[in-house]
């Protein structure tokens, strides 16, 4: 598996199901079977690079399928878990 980070970017790693817990901003290439969860404490943008990405957030009543160049804002105090569809480069802002 890659693991990309941009600088500056406070992260923990973790093997499945969830991968990292702190993140401020990095890139990230999902697996089908690899779960992220975004730091509910601020808000981000969820960035799809390439691939397909499935994000659930908190409070939504629905669930969201990001395609490349696709993005969506998570607010702060909302949690997001992001999954490859089968695969996704993501960036998170």
């Amino acid at each position: 598996m890659t693991v990309l980070l941009s600088a500056g970017g406070a992260y923990a790693w973790f093997p499945n199901p969830t991968k990292a817990d702190n993140l401020v901003m990095s890139n990230e290439l999902l697996q089908h079977s690899e779960i992220l969860r975004v730091d509910p404490r601020h808000s981000h943008v969820v960035r799809v690079l390439c691939g397909t990405a499935y994000v659930t957030v908190e409070g939504d009543r629905e669930d969201h399928f990001l395609g490349s160049g696709e993005e969506l804002e998570v607010g702060a105090h909302h949690l997001a878990l992001i999954q490859g569809w089968p695969e996704a480069q993501v960036q998170i802002l």
